[in-house]
């Protein structure tokens, strides 16, 4: 049996049990960020712990918000569900404090935590809703607790406000305007990145084409896995963005880098297997990979139709091959690890090791 209990600031010996159990649980790197709040609960299976969740809560206007940081467990309360009592524990302390919401964060490839998640009637919401509910100030303060490439989930403490509509039927509709979204995101994202690299007004006069290069790049990364699923029949695949990316998104354009926030298609049903899913998404992964390493190609060696536009487009066309093989195809290590080339590498890391030598070889020999 596995009971969840609070653990105030003076319990030391349970935090640091906390905080060793919590850097076990995650990736390299992502396991430094983890921190304990003065909102901690403990799981305990035979008076040892074997798990955590940290919370915070914040005022947002006439709301209070409760945020479910960090939820972990160590490996040996596997099968105990202990996940499953700590979340339960973490809505109940939230609820009792009066938060009108609850956020939290599920990794898009995490099925088994979405499901924990929509089974306690939390659903994605997606950065436009984020601003329309929250507004600037407060998405940003939301959007700093979460990593990239995460979907934020939601769930209404009080009244419940959805629709009688399916949930799948809502996702696909938000999915539509998180597509618009994004790629408006994306082409200011690359507008910005260009016109520190070239020059504003260069890059502004021809601004139409810098945009639609985002809008293309986007479209070649989400069209293989959006043609397979049509392909399979399977119709009700949405799309989700990655909002909570854009804030630094937008300092590496600053900074004449670019780092796509391209959101990706999956099921639209909010419980779904990625196993059941693994070589539709692999596949989908591989055909895009392989298309953007010919893009690059295209852009290293001036083929046309690349030689000869103008060069803000010909910047926007570099950034964007580039960005999108180093996280689509190389990249397999936080925190890129929501990215295509993390799906491509469980799917098959023989094929993943052949793309990433094709791709380590063009970026070898752009920089040497």
């Amino acid at each position: 049996m596995v009971s969840v209990t609070p653990v105030t600031s003076e319990d030391q010996t349970t935090r640091d049990r906390l905080l060793s159990v919590a850097r076990e649980a995650f990736p390299y790197g992502q396991h430094w960020f983890v921190h304990l709040s003065d909102h901690v609960l403990a799981a305990r299976h035979d008076e040892t712990v074997v798990g955590g969740v940290v919370l915070n809560m914040y005022e947002a206007g006439n709301q209070r918000v409760g945020i479910i940081e960090w939820i972990f467990t160590d490996e040996s309360a596997r099968g105990l569900g202990a996940g499953q009592r700590l979340t339960e524990a973490a809505i109940d302390y939230l609820n009792d404090r009066s938060c009108d919401r609850v956020l939290t964060i599920v990794e898009w490839h995490n099925t088994s935590s979405s499901k924990l998640f929509a089974h306690r009637d939390f659903r994605p919401i997606s950065a436009w809703e984020t601003l329309l509910t929250y507004g600037v100030t407060q998405t940003a303060r939301i959007w700093a607790y979460f990593p990239i490439g995460c979907h934020l989930w939601e769930r209404t403490l009080s009244e419940d406000d959805e629709t009688g509509a399916s949930k799948s039927t809502q996702a696909l509709v938000r999915g539509r305007a998180a597509m618009v979204e994004a790629a408006t995101a994306n082409a200011l994202l690359l507008l910005v990145a260009v016109a520190t690299s070239v020059g504003v007004s260069e890059t502004f006069a021809h601004a139409g084409p810098v945009a639609l290069v985002a809008v293309l790049f986007l479209a070649v990364r989400h069209l293989p896995r959006r043609a397979l699923a049509w392909i399979k029949g399977d119709a009700e695949w949405g799309y989700r963005s990655w909002g909570h990316t854009y804030p630094l998104a937008l300092l590496i354009a600053l900074l004449g880098g670019y780092l796509p926030a391209p959101g990706g298609f999956e099921p639209a049903r909010q419980i779904w297997t990625y196993r059941d899913h693994r070589q539709q998404l692999g596949g989908a992964s591989l055909a895009s990979g392989m298309l953007l390493l010919g893009l690059l190609t295209v852009v290293m060696l001036e083929l046309p139709p690349v030689n000869g536009l103008p060069d803000p487009v010909v910047s926007a066309i570099g950034l964007s091959a580039g960005a999108y093989v180093f996280v689509d195809v190389l990249a397999v290590f936080w925190p890129f690890t929501m990215y295509n080339a993390t799906t491509l590498y469980r799917w098959s890391r023989w094929i993943w090791a052949i793309l990433a030598l094709g791709a380590a070889g063009l970026f070898g020999m752009w920089i040497f």
